[in-house]
């Protein structure tokens, strides 16, 4: 059935308790065998337990969800039921909420914690950034993460915005179609809450961001070059020009952000560190203007995953390129 409240959706939850089986407790309330399909349907069973290790019930996720503006279904009577109109996520977003003993108002469903290569991929790149600052030949330090494909370095990358308190961050890359990826892993994870994400798309502006929560501008390099009529800027694209970024994000480097063309616009922008990402499941090379010092490897054996940051001029991993490329994976 359609919903009765604000939002649009249709069908309703039930979220209730049991010290039993989920199965076993509703087999208890639907006693009468029938025929055909079972009347029900388990979409969500979660141990009830918080992260401080004490227990909550039914009634803790109700008032979570009450909070959170999820309509309650009501008797007949009036009386409050154990039905909501609501999705699997709401009620998923309401017992993490509980667990935490924190608010979740951006209804956020990740958890995760960083990988141990991730960890380090963000503690050797936090030294170098604090250690050279405006320090590598009058411009804004670089560092190259050259990972291997379900590396996550869009997820490592926000963790290492937050490690250093970055709140301006610009995203450039040749490659549009990672503005999802970039834009599920800040909006989807607890770690990131109250960040925004702004793009050409979005309803929210860079402009009109709270200058005190931290904000990611994901932008394609093939708008951020384009041009008016005239040769000018565009319009949507001034605020990007006028900002003096905390990092600038290269995606998929070797797709292009090193040329030429490439360089005068990112370069040219007034930034206090830059940072190169690139993921590939074969062998990419990255040309010398990077330096070897500046440089991270990481690759995968048999499912685990090691880190090593490239010190020594000439350096190479076994699995290194031309001898013009400083690093490869």
């Amino acid at each position: 059935m359609p919903w009765q409240g604000k939002r649009r959706g249709k069908g309703v939850l039930k979220v209730g308790y049991t010290a039993k089986s989920v199965k076993e407790r509703i087999e208890e309330q639907y006693p009468t065998i029938r025929p055909g399909k079972l009347p029900y349907k388990i979409v969500l069973d979660e141990f009830a337990i918080r992260d401080d290790g004490t227990l909550f019930t039914d009634h803790d996720v109700h008032a979570m969800l009450d909070q959170m503006g999820a309509v309650r279904c009501r008797s007949e009577k009036g009386k409050k039921s154990e039905w909501y109109e609501c999705t699997v996520d709401d009620i998923r977003a309401a017992i993490l909420a509980v667990r935490r003993r924190k608010p979740n108002p951006e209804r956020k469903l990740d958890t995760f914690k960083m990988r141990p290569e991730q960890q380090q991929a963000v503690r050797v790149t936090e030294e170098y950034f604090k250690a050279n600052k405006y320090k590598v030949g009058g411009k804004a330090p670089h560092f190259l993460w050259n990972a291997k494909m379900r590396f996550g370095k869009t997820f490592t990358a926000y963790q290492l915005a937050k490690k250093m308190g970055w709140k301006k961050i610009l995203v450039l890359t040749f490659k549009p179609a990672v503005q999802s990826e970039w834009r599920k892993d800040l909006q989807g994870h607890i770690d990131f809450e109250g960040w925004r994400f702004v793009s050409k798309d979005t309803e929210l502006q860079f402009a009109d961001r709270d200058p005190d929560r931290p904000c990611v501008w994901f932008a394609s390099f093939q708008d951020m070059l384009g041009r008016t009529d005239i040769g000018g800027i565009k319009p949507r694209n001034e605020e990007a020009h006028a900002t003096q970024w905390d990092c600038i994000i290269l995606d998929e480097y070797h797709f292009g952000a090193w040329n030429e063309s490439s360089k005068e616009l990112y370069d040219a922008e007034d930034t206090r560190t830059e940072a190169e990402t690139d993921s590939q499941g074969d062998q990419v090379g990255i040309r010398s203007e990077c330096p070897n010092d500046q440089v991270a490897v990481t690759t995968f054996g048999s499912g685990i995953g090691t880190f090593a940051s490239m010190e020594a001029q000439g350096e190479k991993t076994s699995n290194s390129a031309e001898e013009n490329e400083c690093a490869v994976a």
